[in-house]
Parts: C-alpha cells; sequence; structure tokens
C-alpha cells in the first residue's frame, strides 16, 4: 500500500470554505496591514496596572550561602567537633535572623533554596544525635544540637505557603 497517494475521502481541508483555504495558502506581505487599536483601548491598557509583590532579591542569601559553606564544614569536621561547628556558625545565625522581615515575603525560588539549606542542616544534626557510627554525643553537646533543631524547627520558611500557584 502506497501511502502517498491514499487520501481520505472526508478530509478536513475539504470541510473547511473555500475563503478560509485561499487566505490560508495566501502568505502574508508587508502591505498587509494589522487592524490597529482605538484610542480608547490604547489608554485603557496604559491605565492598567497589576499589583504584584516586588520581585526583590532575597536580603538574607549571602548570609544563608554563607550558612551553607559552614555546612561543608560541619561535614568535613570530625565528630567530635561538629559541634563547635554548629555552635560558633549556625545557632548565631538562627539567632540573629530569626524574626527578619524578609522571612515573610519570599520569593518562591528564595523560600526554595532556604528550605534547601536549612534541611541539610536538619538532617546533619539528626545523624549526629542518632549516633551513627557507633559514636556517641556527650552531655555537653546534646543540649547545644537539641537546640540548634527546635531553632531550625521553629523557622518561619517551613510554615510559608509553598507557592502562590499551588491548589
Amino acid at each position: 500500500m502506497n501511502f502517498t497517494t491514499f487520501k481520505s475521502a472526508n478530509s478536513s481541508a475539504d470541510s473547511l470554505p473555500s475563503s478560509y483555504t485561499d487566505s490560508r495558502s495566501r502568505s502574508r506581505t508587508s502591505t498587509d496591514k494589522v487592524p490597529s487599536l482605538s484610542k480608547s483601548s490604547t489608554e485603557t491598557l496604559q491605565n492598567l496596572t497589576v499589583d504584584l509583590p516586588p520581585r526583590r532579591r532575597d536580603e538574607l542569601w549571602s548570609a544563608f550561602r554563607s550558612l551553607e559553606n559552614d555546612y561543608s564544614k560541619f561535614q568535613s569536621k570530625s565528630w567530635s567537633l561538629k559541634t563547635n561547628v554548629v555552635r560558633a556558625s549556625l545557632l548565631p545565625f538562627l539567632r540573629n535572623h530569626a524574626s527578619h522581615p524578609s522571612n515573610k515575603n519570599l520569593r518562591p525560588e528564595d523560600l526554595d533554596r532556604r528550605i534547601t539549606i536549612l534541611n541539610k542542616w536538619w538532617t546533619g544534626l539528626l545523624e549526629v544525635l542518632d549516633g551513627r557510627q557507633n559514636q556517641t554525643v556527650s552531655g555537653v553537646d546534646r543540649p547545644i544540637l537539641l537546640e540548634a533543631c527546635y531553632a531550625i524547627m521553629t523557622r518561619p520558611e517551613w510554615r510559608l505557603a509553598p507557592s502562590h500557584f499551588a491548589p
């Protein structure tokens, strides 16, 4: 069977009015004119404003980026020195930025970046507290790690809606 010669008895091109198929086959030239908007339509479009939240950069992005770098230090330290990184970098960050105004008005991509960094710390802290690799946390270090877990859990980023576009 030769498919190039096959033609349907009821093709869609045959059912269209001839004026439509003729105008479709013509190509547009530069002399064809597109209808213009009326003056009142143009004024209406110019006066139309859309109330969108400002698309500002995350004010704490550099602080979160340095917190992510500190997490790399946390991961590279020996088991017994991990608490020192938490004490020196994570806890001061969480205390200093707990009620920052930018925490409430975040773009979805900024919220996602923050949550990704906080989640890294969260899972790292839980691994230390769980005592993997047959290591146990000393009684002096445990309250520091638990305080950091608590401070991460109470961050406002976890309570924000993931997106205005979510169903």
